[in-house]
Parts: C-alpha cells; structure tokens; sequence
C-alpha cells in the first residue's frame, strides 16, 4: 500500500471532498457545455450584425466559456481521493476534536474526577438549513461516508457524568459548536430513547431529563432511510450503549 502524504491531502481537501461528495468534476462540465452551446448560438446569430460591439461581446463570452470548459475537461485527469486517504483525514479530524475534549478538560479541571476511559459515540450530522444528511459510498464498497459527524463523549464517575460534543466538517476541516455540561447522576429523573424520520433520515436520540426541568439529548444514530431502509430495532451496538449507560447510572444510584 503506497504511503498516504495527509499533509498534501489537507491543503486541497475541500476540492477533493466536494468532488467526492457532490461530483462537482460532472456537473461543472454539464454547465460549461450549457454555456458553451449558449455563446455559439450568440455568435451565430451576431455575425451578420452592423453593430462590432456586439462581435466583440459575444466573442468574449464564447473564450470564456471555451476557456472554462477546457479547465473543466482537464479537471477531469486529476486524481480522486481513494477510500485510504479519506479515512485518514476523518482520523485526522478526529484527532483534533478530540484533542479539543481533553483541552476543555483541562480547563474545566475535569479529567482528575473522571479516571475510566469514556464512551464514545460517532454519529452523522444533518445539516440545519438542508434537514438531511450528505453522504455517499464508495462503488463496490458497503461503507457508507459522510461529510459532517458529531462526535460525542461521556465520562462517568462516582456520582455525576460529563458530557461533551464536537461537530466536524469533514470538507473544509470545520471543528466547532462545542457542548459540555456536567451534573449528579441524582439529578437524573429518567431516560428515554426516541426515533423520527424527516426528509427521508432516520435518527435515534437518546434523552436524559434531568430534576431541573432541562433535558440532555445524544444522537446515538442518524442515516438515510433509502439506503439501511428503516427499523425501529437497536443495533447490536446501540444496544449494548445504551444498556451500558443505563446499567451505569442505576448502579450509581
């Protein structure tokens, strides 16, 4: 396997990954040959014209056209990102929101109350103004990879849980919109699990409500219906999170 340059990868990600994920390459293309077809119908229709400015516009526009659709063509021998490299700059975000966990840990002087290793949820992200999720597989491949995920963590003590989220950007690197709290297991008046599907995403969320009134929710899954299909059952894994989350905070108690 040919060692993977991340450092070159990362300085032109978000071409790569809006290639990916959107196929920018394809219609880029489609839109210049629409534009291209435009500009001769200009300069057809023009050519007998008295007027020169009007040559000298729509011979402009044609170039320019021409000239966009050729880089576009030449767009198309560049080389795609392949599965190894995406997965490694997922790793590589991965790493910087979690290191961001453990910054805001030490700020919050949290990690000398929290020994255990925590748990760690991955989950995808809807994108607020879209209400749905980008996503998209490679061919003859299962996995399925998305542009935005959440990435969350729970650490469990003694007597009270701490809570922390990221959101990552996978395209353009964005790590942000970061949530923490902290309270007492006492504090917990129950926990429920919830499954809704808008714009053809299914997402399961598991809601702890707390004495206060206030309530915390972990999307535990998020995925397009049209690809998994949609069940209302629990993973194996989800199951075994959420058993083990509740298992936690009974014994706590």
């Amino acid at each position: 396997m040919a060692q993977i340059n991340l450092e070159k990868i990362l300085k032109k990600r978000s071409k790569l990954l809006l290639d990916f994920f959107f196929r920018v390459k394809g219609w880029s293309i489609l839109v210049c040959f629409i534009l291209l077809g435009i500009g001769c119908l200009v300069s057809y229709y023009t050519l007998d014209s008295e007027y020169s400015f009007a040559h000298l516009i729509s011979g402009c526009i044609t170039a320019l056209v021409f000239l966009a659709f050729l880089l576009s063509i030449l767009r198309l021998f560049e080389k795609n990102i392949t599965r190894e490299e995406l997965e490694a700059v997922i790793a590589y975000d991965r790493s910087i929101a979690y290191d961001q966990l453990f910054k805001n840990l030490a700020i919050e002087n949290i990690k000398s109350r929290y020994q255990t290793d925590p748990i760690e949820i991955v989950c995808p992200e809807v994108y607020p103004k879209r209400k749905t999720i980008v996503y998209r597989y490679f061919e003859n491949d299962s996995k399925v990879f998305y542009s935005q995920i959440g990435y969350s963590w729970l650490f469990f003590g003694e007597k009270s849980l701490y809570y922390y989220h990221s959101s990552v950007n996978h395209i353009y690197g964005y790590v942000g919109h970061e949530n923490s709290c902290e309270f007492d297991y006492s504090d917990i008046v129950s926990i429920s699990t919830s499954t809704t599907h808008v714009n053809e995403v299914e997402s399961l969320v598991l809601t702890l409500s707390l004495v206060n009134g206030e309530t915390l929710d972990i999307a535990l899954r998020t995925r397009p219906n049209h690809y998994y299909g949609s069940t209302h059952e629990l993973s194996q894994k989800e199951a075994y999170l959420l058993s083990t989350i509740r298992n936690i905070i009974r014994k706590s108690k």
